[in-house]
């Protein structure tokens, strides 16, 4: 039975390498992939599947998920299970965008990232993020946000939305859908 052209469209994306999924996806400019921060300092974006991810990175990676987080998770209605959080993490097909310091000094440290995978939600082609995480000396500077907005994200219809309870008080969901249409 022959693929569906969604499913074709996925398969395609998640067979890329790492620097021709960069440049198919990520970069329209070579300045896209380096940024400042509001004091300056030079970050530089790199692409990485799960099974590319060093040691080291998925380490940092989960260290930045755990302090960034755990708390929420713990608070939120799925709970903090970091072996299931880890496992997650090593799924065939995720993808991750790592953000580091251009410094040759620092260059081994992920100050951010965004884990994500590519494939098909009610017979469409999508990019479900799992998750975004930045580190505390990064946190308030909206890296995230521009990294969406840049790209024509808008938050998605499907997203959930905040409840009014009886009583008035307004119920936030636990997460953000955010997406983008595609030509």
């Amino acid at each position: 039975m022959a693929s569906s052209e969604p499913q074709k469209l996925v398969d395609e994306a998640n067979a890329l390498s790492c620097s021709k999924f960069i440049e198919k996806f990520i970069r329209s400019g070579e300045q896209e992939l380096k940024f400042a921060t509001t004091s300056g300092a030079q970050l530089r974006i790199e692409a990485c599947r799960s099974e590319k991810l060093s040691e080291a990175d998925f380490t940092a990676c989960f260290s930045l998920i755990r302090d960034t987080s755990s708390t929420a998770y713990k608070n939120s209605s799925r709970g903090w299970r970091p072996s299931a959080k880890k496992e997650e993490m090593r799924e065939e097909d995720m993808w991750y965008l790592l953000v580091r310091p251009e410094s040759s000094v620092e260059a081994s440290t992920v100050s951010a990232f965004i884990s994500f995978m590519i494939t098909i939600e009610d017979d469409y082609p999508v990019v479900y993020v799992y998750e975004i995480h930045i580190s505390s000396a990064l946190r308030g500077q909206k890296l995230a946000e521009r990294f969406y907005r840049k790209r024509g994200y808008e938050i998605d219809d499907f997203s959930p939305q905040e409840r009014r309870l009886r009583g008035g008080k307004v119920k936030r969901p636990d997460y953000v859908i955010l997406s983008k249409a595609l030509q």
